[in-house]
């Protein structure tokens, strides 16, 4: 090749790249690079008209059919009211205040608006959203009134039943806009269909992945124990009865007519065993009885299986140690316990933290807040501690005249339920307790 030839070819491939050549990012190119604004992928959820179709059990296809079947267990079923219990009581029990922001007095009103003016209580919004962790998901829709003194607050958070869901509102990218309700009016009996847009709304979805709204409760991961439970009892008593009662069998004459069979048959497949138990014959009819088998099937065993697995899709599984032949050492107990312990103080955070996204900013928004951090709904500790070690941790830390800060005071009186301090209590009994200063004794001579 001519080497002038040469030369501008290999100054065109340093330029743009030697055939088949990877060449990697420089510096400069990093910064003519602008960030690609908005969403461009989509989340991918399986959806048909609005509805979401990610459900591979038949039974549970549809929403009516989904939500029919949980309500029956919910109804029915006491490792599912245990579940339900041991999720509910004691985030309800927990101490729930408003944070202040830099606005106190925005703060203080959202804080009387929430735990004061309600139409409803402020335990009954909780605990309907908790079912969240349960069904999958709770819908509440937001109702607003102007207040006397002009604030524009919460009149009350309305539940809507979740078998009222006809289908769902989703953006060009498949976030939530809404929902299609349809339902019964209560009153009147007739029924009414609305679109709810997601402004009105607060969806608590509870395990909501590739943005689908209904989400993952337990009483899904519970649904295939509950079966095999409730099939294992109907055996169970169908086994019971027939081995105190046997198979009967009727011989009859060799003059019977096939209706008199018929009817015979009718009478024996009635018979139960009771106080009251009894059958009369005709002249020539046989009544034997066929014995079954050993009746040792371990039924129990199996039904207190299921049980526990069911309390196990909530980590409750300790509650059922030690009972139906279970067993469980203590310390098995108390670390099942604290794992559960760390679960209900994640799921009182996220109902806080979904609150304060989706009802206390909005709030301040409509009443024109003042710039700066808003007021948020907080959680206390959930669960009970053992006040012995707690309070042999607080000696160990604070010595016996060393004084305990104000907010480590503040929390060891929410933590025993003890009154709070009012303003100016603290500096008070500082105060108080400050030593008086000691006065300067005078050198003695030759001393």
């Amino acid at each position: 090749m001519h080497p002038l030839a040469y030369a501008i070819r290999r100054r065109w491939y340093n330029f743009a790249g030697w055939p088949g050549e990877i060449r990697a990012a420089q510096p400069e190119d990093e910064g003519t690079q602008r960030p690609v604004m908005g969403e461009a992928g989509v989340t991918g959820l399986s959806t048909s008209m609005g509805r979401v179709t990610e459900e591979y059990n038949s039974d549970l296809a549809t929403m009516p059919d989904r939500m029919a079947r949980y309500e029956e267990m919910r109804r029915s079923d006491s490792a599912l009211a245990v579940m339900e219990a041991l999720i509910s009581l004691p985030i309800r029990a927990a101490h729930w205040r408003v944070v202040p922001g830099d606005d106190q007095e925005l703060s203080d009103r959202i804080e009387e608006n929430l735990f004061g003016e309600l139409t409803h209580s402020w335990d009954d919004l909780l605990r309907q959203a908790l079912l969240s962790v349960l069904y999958g998901f709770t819908v509440h829709e937001k109702v607003f009134e102007k207040k006397s003194d002009g604030f524009l607050g919460w009149r009350k958070f309305a539940e809507r039943d979740r078998r009222t869901v006809y289908s769902w509102n989703f953006d060009e990218t498949g976030g939530l806009s809404g929902f299609h309700q349809r339902g019964k009016n209560p009153k009147t009996g007739d029924w009414v269909e609305v679109d709810l847009p997601i402004s009105k709304l607060i969806v608590w979805t509870w395990r909501g992945e590739a943005g689908n709204p209904e989400g993952l409760g337990a009483f899904r991961q519970a649904y295939k124990h509950y079966f095999y439970k409730t099939a294992f009892e109907e055996w169970a008593a169908v086994r019971i009865e027939r081995q105190a009662c046997g198979v009967p069998i009727v011989t009859a004459p060799p003059e019977a007519t096939e209706g008199d069979r018929e009817s015979h048959l009718q009478v024996i497949q009635r018979i139960r065993t009771n106080e009251t138990a009894g059958i009369v014959l005709p002249y020539g009819w046989e009544l034997a009885g066929f014995q079954l088998g050993d009746a040792s099937v371990p039924f129990e065993a199996h039904i207190e299986r299921e049980h526990q697995y069911m309390l196990q899709s909530v980590l409750g599984q300790f509650v059922g140690y030690a009972q139906g032949g279970d067993s469980g050492s203590f310390a098995l107990s108390r670390d099942s316990s604290s794992i559960f312990l760390m679960s209900l103080n994640s799921t009182s955070r996220w109902i806080a933290e979904c609150f304060n996204r989706y009802a206390v900013s909005q709030l301040c928004y409509f009443n024109e807040r003042k710039p700066g951090k808003l007021p948020r709904l907080e959680c206390g500790p959930v669960g009970v501690r053992n006040m012995e070690q707690f309070v042999q941790a607080l000696r160990n830390l604070f010595g016996p005249n060393t004084e305990v800060p104000e907010d480590v005071e503040g929390y060891v009186r929410e933590m025993m339920d003890l009154p709070e301090l009012k303003p100016g209590d603290y500096q008070k009994r500082l105060a108080e307790n400050k030593p008086a200063p000691t006065e300067k004794q005078p050198t003695l001579p030759g001393a």
